[in-house]
């Protein structure tokens, strides 16, 4: 069985949206009924991780459901539980439940940072307050990378225009001041002279400056910025070059996936790794006119768990060439992140797979097969 720690980095870790809006009508309700018996069952005798998914999808059928178990489960001497419960919670995604976490955080300054943590991969409708309290807060470089990175995926304009207005806060670090850029590149604020701040940026010897400029450059396909993109992809560190390829194939994947396919099938890591977990950074059709001509045999179980991990982040296109093959292989991680990735993409044709997960099979499985079921629409 997958262990806690493993459990927490798939729970906590993957899901890189919050499920804030419905599928319509993606299941029958035959099988409505068999996950939400199964999830009931999982808040009686599941492990903590089950019961928190349980609540979690139960609470989009019945939002009367007895949450206090999330609340109860938020406490610095369990880091990981504490870190779950917020997740489901951020999930939910219901002003009164994320009011009343922010209230915990806003007491603890340890919640405070597991909750600006688990904002960098859940959106909430109200969470510009507290984000801009934690800004407030004089944090380190590293909480206000953090905080800057749940800022990026909020989409909340006046996030992005509080840091064009406080630009100045963010460039005592250059780490920082990157990720300041990218959040205002995200949010698509207009910002003079972006592109050629992250360029000058991109000239430091810090690998993780480097990577971070790579990062952006994604987003800004211009020829000078493609010309320091290219010297980036001969850096030394793969941290870098393989960062500084995923734009370029972002830019042009005819001139430059196939490189991007012959490192994936390498399996020498960290560099296949790393290009596996860039594929966030392509757009889905890239993605999926990439993988359509992998032998998926042939690579590393590690790498095609990354691979699975990015297509969550996509939108649109048809991913289940690489699900129906993890579906199938005897590998829990792999299986349990497939099942995450499917539930996070929403797509009908996708979700269709859960379904023989809800019976004959292992209870943690059934389980988080069930609370894909729920959230996708029932």
């Amino acid at each position: 069985m997958i262990n806690n720690k493993n459990k927490f980095k798939v729970l906590v870790f993957l899901s890189l949206f919050a499920f804030n809006t419905y599928a319509d009508n993606i299941k029958s309700s035959d099988i409505c009924s068999k996950a939400t018996v199964i999830a009931r069952e999982a808040i009686k005798t599941g492990d903590n991780y089950d019961k928190y998914l349980a609540i979690e999808g139960l609470f989009f059928r019945e939002p009367s459901i007895d949450t206090s178990v999330l609340f109860e489960a938020i406490n610095t001497d369990t880091p990981f539980l504490a870190r779950a419960a917020i997740a489901s919670i951020l999930s939910i995604n219901n002003i009164r439940h994320s009011n009343k976490l922010f209230e915990l955080a806003y007491q603890d300054e340890v919640i405070a940072d597991y909750v600006i943590d688990g904002l960098q991969r859940f959106t909430t409708s109200n969470s510009d307050v507290y984000i801009k309290w934690y800004l407030s807060q004089q944090p380190n470089h590293r909480q206000a990378v953090r905080a800057l990175k749940a800022i990026a995926i909020s989409s909340n304009q006046s996030l992005g225009q509080y840091i064009k207005d406080n630009y100045k806060q963010f460039t005592d670090k250059k780490l920082v001041e990157l990720y300041a850029l990218y959040a205002l590149n995200k949010l698509n604020i207009s910002f003079p002279m972006l592109a050629q701040k992250v360029l000058e940026l991109s000239n430091d010897n810090d690998v993780y400056i480097k990577e971070m400029a790579a990062v952006i450059f994604a987003d800004l396909d211009a020829e000078h910025v493609n010309k320091r993109l290219r010297e980036l992809s001969i850096d030394d560190d793969p941290r870098v070059s393989v960062t500084a390829l995923i734009s370029l194939t972002r830019h042009d994947i005819d001139s430059f996936g196939s490189k991007l396919s012959d490192i994936l099938m390498e399996n020498k890591l960290p560099d296949s790794e790393i290009a596996a977990g860039g594929f966030k950074r392509l757009s889905s059709s890239q993605v999926f006119s990439l993988i359509d001509k992998m032998d998926l045999n042939k690579i590393a179980i590690g790498v095609v768990i990354r691979m699975v991990e990015s297509t969550a982040s996509l939108k649109g296109g048809d991913a289940r060439k690489i699900y129906q093959w993890a579906l199938k292989q005897k590998n829990e991680d792999l299986l349990i992140q497939t099942l995450f990735a499917i539930t996070t993409r929403r797509q009908e044709n996708e979700v269709q797979l859960l379904e023989h997960f809800l019976q004959n099979k292992p209870t943690n499985i059934k389980n988080v097969a069930s609370w894909g079921v729920l959230v996708s629409g029932c």
